[in-house]
């Protein structure tokens, strides 16, 4: 097989490991090969490039190296535990990719296992493309190779795509340490590709949180032109859009790029004056030659963001600190502790054939560094001019060479202590391949059933469901894509000064896992390395405070700056400004808001010392009406107008006042409570005893005479008054439950009211409108019942007819309230409260001006109306037009003469006889009556009406006849 290097190993009989010795025949391209009862693969690049023509590999990189040395100490360590694969030892086939595909199929083909499976003619059609002939592939079925148990990498994804194909044909493991493209996560097509790391999936969506915690939102990305680099840039937009990150320029490169097309894009990229982040998307040796083409052309001053491929690779660091300094490395971290080589892995390199490998490293790398110190070092006390030097206390590797000392060489920098090299990933891979070889085999502690064959199908289920924990004590097991999630590094590229110049390092400063970035913002460096001052990525200036940016276009990072509107703040840093919340406003240059004071009700608001006035004005003038109906309480006038009702009566117009009043006091819990409760009820209640007033009016005179003959004694009088004062208990009752259940359902409670524009007041409120629609209702139904009997007393006389009074009031205080009560629901803040007490003290005066201020007028200004003739007089009237003597209209309307024929008894119990005659003359009428009965009939009247005043039932009205 053309490319494939010779390799041979010397080893005791007891497989004693400490005698074994690795010799390495051949260094280009570089393999590393021990026997054992079960062969591991290994793929890494231990050189950066292969030559087609000379199949040859160029420039060695010391970095796969050490990787391939990472799993050949994993290998010893497996087999140095006795619990761990008890009596089976593990070999390992290492071959060198040389970064190039079709060289990497031509190696893997020794990992097949031939023996196992024969190939089909699609087989052969596949492995053919890839440069296999048909003898080379006969040869190996032929010689019945078992093939390899799994295999450890590649690191490139562009690799691992077609490495994976060909041993999925065989059914062999695969597990890669570095390929992180998402393409990789399909289970139909690779179910048998694992990898120890996360996918770029993950690492779009650091690069993404990274860009948006600096507020970078206009940045470029030079990507290679595969799979690899396509599908990370397209997730890498995909998390743009959903932080407005906009790509300036979007660069791609070839997989073996010119050094013209690099030149070119350097060159577009030194056109982007507002932009300062860069995201860098290759392999180590093309970001490196992109780097070095950047300083040639002064394009200093940019942030480059490096991925895991290059991120975190010293490789790098021996170029000028205004390219690299400031550098953002992303990459998983590898469980390896930083700074620190794993036990005995010196030893194991030790083990390679000093001489062989002193030669192999003076042929290839030809200079050395020291990599903390910045400096050559030298061993003074070796005779050789180069020598290998393995610290055990630093944990570096150094090479050096005096003959070059004077020369600075950088091709090759110290790699142990770099978090992001992947030895873990490395070490991981190997021992979850020996844990479920260990499953397979059905070990236990001290021995395992070792077998001529392997299931590898059932070898790759144990891999799904591994679960084990690791030598760093890390549980190791594989999510549903077969990958293992790690937390994210990010580093960053300092310099620092040393005896010969400016020396580069990498410092951690933040780290990414479970979606949460963490930074260390006092460690950064930008620019040069030193800089403190972060470098700003945006298509336009930020806007100042108060203004807004104006996008010509969605998925546009560039916009305009405007000034927000009345009423709306902004930072400058969003598109649209914003509203204050409730309870606060703009400040004049539209950057903050400020609170409001909250307005509160209370006696010594202006409008809570008005509403105090005009209700103390009221009042004086109750107080004065009062006074009044104590002083004329024995007249006429008060007595037929029920004194006991009407003192009633003037004391609910207090109530009313004080309550008017008292919704203007500071609002509380118990405040409110008391508030809009007695406010419904004051107001039924005032109608509750106009009501009972009106009801006993029309009551008395539907009865007979006899029946007011026989309620003249004291009892009579006070069952009649508590009879009133149930009536009027009872209509005042329902509205205290009506209101005490509306109060249940919705509390009424202090609350801030933000609905007038620029203010804030403190009231009591209730968001529930059935507060008020309830008692609203019943009020309305006690006004119409209220009028229902004022029109039944329509036809009372002149001196006792009310009706037109309390009709008046009633329509009066219903108007108010319709007009108060749409308007208390519509305004807001403390005028709502005003308007609450003006209905109050409005129907307070509608009651005094309607109903008492007649009698006082009567009382106080025509005293002649209240006397107890006059009274008597109007009842004579009224008694005669509406008794049975007479007709109801009392006067004579047609050819018809009636003669009264009854007779009637008052007190002396006289009889009144009466006869009815017709009188034939035409059109007209003629009424006797016998004067002596005559003379009974008014003094029945005259008795009666005594008897109405004395029980006080009705009133002797001011109008006269």
């Amino acid at each position: 097989m053309i490319g494939l290097t010779a390799l041979t190993y010397v080893k005791t009989a007891n497989h004693d490991h400490k005698s074994t010795k690795y010799t390495i025949l051949e260094t280009n391209p570089l393999a590393i090969y021990q026997d054992g009862d079960y062969i591991l693969g290994g793929l890494f690049f231990a050189h950066y490039s292969y030559n087609k023509s000379s199949h040859q590999c160029n420039e060695f990189n010391f970095r796969g190296l050490y990787k391939m040395m990472a799993m050949i100490y994993a290998i010893d360590q497996i087999n140095r535990d006795p619990k761990l694969l008890p009596g089976i030892k593990l070999g390992y086939d290492i071959r060198d990719t040389c970064s190039n595909v079709k060289h990497t199929l031509q190696q893997a083909v020794n990992f097949l296992p031939w023996s196992e499976k024969k190939f089909s003619l699609d087989d052969y059609q596949i492995l053919k493309q890839h440069g296999c002939n048909q003898t080379v592939l006969d040869q190996f079925v032929a010689d019945d190779i078992r093939g390899v148990l799994g295999v450890v990498g590649p690191d490139s994804s562009a690799i691992t795509l077609p490495i994976a194909n060909m041993l999925n044909i065989f059914d062999v493991a695969e597990i890669s340490y570095a390929a992180t493209s998402r393409l990789l996560v399909n289970k139909e097509e690779y179910p048998n590709l694992f990898r120890t790391l996360p996918s770029d999936y993950q690492q779009a969506e650091v690069i993404t949180d990274v860009l948006s915690y600096f507020n970078w939102s206009y940045v470029a990305t030079v990507s290679v032109d595969d799979f690899y680099g396509r599908l990370a840039v397209d997730l890498m937009k995909r998390q743009f859009e959903l932080r407005s990150i906009c790509i300036a320029l979007e660069e791609v490169t070839p997989s073996s790029p010119s050094q013209n097309q690099i030149s070119k894009i350097i060159q577009d990229l030194s056109q982007l004056t507002n932009v300062s982040v860069i995201i860098l998307i290759t392999s180590e040796s093309i970001a490196f030659n992109i780097l070095q083409e950047a300083q040639r052309q002064k394009l200093y001053w940019k942030t480059w963001i490096g991925t895991d491929a290059w991120g975190t690779s010293p490789v790098i660091l021996d170029l000028a600190p205004e390219v690299i300094g400031g550098v953002i490395g992303i990459a998983p971290e590898s469980p390896q502790p930083p700074g620190q080589l794993p036990p005995s892995f010196e030893n194991i390199i030790d083990t390679v054939e000093r001489d062989q490998l002193k030669t192999m490293i003076d042929e290839l790398l030809n200079c050395s560094h020291g990599y903390q110190d910045c400096y050559l070092s030298v061993d003074s006390s070796s005779s050789s001019s180069t020598l290998v030097t393995f610290s055990s206390s630093s944990s570096k590797i150094e090479v050096d060479n005096a003959a070059e000392a004077g020369n600075l060489c950088r091709s090759i920098k110290q790699y142990s202590t770099d978090k992001g090299n992947k030895v873990g990933f490395i070490i991981d891979a190997v021992y979850i391949l020996a844990s479920a070889l260990h499953q397979l085999l059905n070990c236990t502690s001290r021995h395992c059933i070792n077998t001529d064959t392997i299931d590898r199908k059932a070898f790759l289920k144990i891999l799904h469901n591994i679960d084990i924990i690791a030598y760093h004590n890390h549980t190791l097991k594989f999510t549903s894509y077969r990958e293992i999630d790690r937390p994210y590094i990010i580093d960053n590229i300092h310099f620092s000064s040393s005896n010969n110049g400016s020396c580069g390092h990498y410092q951690n400063v933040g780290n990414w896992y479970n979606r949460t970035l963490v930074i260390n913002k006092n460690l950064m460096r930008w620019n040069n390395g030193t800089s403190l001052e972060v470098p700003t990525s945006r298509c336009s200036n930020n806007c100042s405070p108060g203004y807004k940016k104006i996008k010509p276009d969605r998925n546009s990072c560039c916009w305009l700056c405007l000034e927000c509107g009345p009423g709306l703040v902004s930072n400058g840093q969003t598109s649209s400004c914003m509203e204050c919340q409730r309870g606060q406003i703009a400040a004049p240059n539209h950057t903050i808001c400020i609170n409001l004071t909250v307005t509160k009700t209370s006696l010594t608001h202006p409008a809570g010392i008005a509403i105090t006035i005009s209700a103390l004005a009221i009042g004086i003038i109750n107080s004065i009406v009062l006074s009044i109906y104590i002083k004329y309480q024995h007249t006429p006038v008060v007595k037929a107008s029920n004194s006991f009702l009407s003192f009633f009566h003037l004391a609910t117009i207090y109530l009313m006042l004080g309550i008017s009043v008292l919704i203007m006091v500071e609002p509380t819990p118990l405040i409110c409570a008391i508030n809009l409760s007695l406010l419904p009820i004051s107001l039924i209640l005032c109608i509750a005893v106009l009501i009972t007033r009106t009801h006993h009016i029309a009551s008395i005179f539907q009865l007979n005479f006899s029946y007011l003959l026989d309620t003249t004694t004291s009892i009579a009088k006070a069952k009649r008054t508590l009879k009133q004062v149930a009536f009027a208990i009872l209509l005042t009752f329902i509205g205290v439950m009506i209101v005490a259940i509306v109060n249940i359902i919705q509390p009424v409670q202090p609350m801030h009211d933000y609905r007038v524009t620029n203010s804030v007041y403190y009231i009591c409120d209730s968001p529930n409108p059935i507060n008020l629609a309830l008692p609203a209702g019943y009020f309305v139904f006690l006004c119409l019942l209220c009028n229902l009997f004022a029109w039944k007393t329509r036809n009372l006389p002149g001196n006792f007819n009310e009706a037109k009074h309390i009709f008046f009031c009633c329509i009066t205080v219903l108007i108010i309230i319709s007009l108060a009560l749409p308007s208390y629901i519509q305004i807001y803040g403390i005028l709502r409260t005003v308007i609450a007490s003006m209905a109050l003290q409005c129907s307070a005066v509608t009651v005094l001006v309607f109903l008492f201020f007649p009698k006082v007028y009567t009382m106080i200004i025509t005293p002649h109306l209240n006397t107890k003739q006059r009274c008597l007089e109007s009842i004579q009237t009224f008694s005669f037009s509406n008794s049975p003597f007479g007709n109801g209209n009392g006067s004579h309307a047609g050819p018809e003469s009636t003669t009264i024929s009854r007779s009637n008894s008052c007190y002396a119990k006289k009889s009144v006889n009466t006869s009815l005659s017709n009188n034939n003359h035409a059109g007209g009428e003629s009424t006797s009556i016998s004067r002596s009965n005559s003379w009974h009939v008014k003094k029945s009247v005259n008795t009666t009406c005594n008897n109405i005043i004395k029980t006080g039932s009705i009133r002797c009205s001011i109008n006269g006849n």
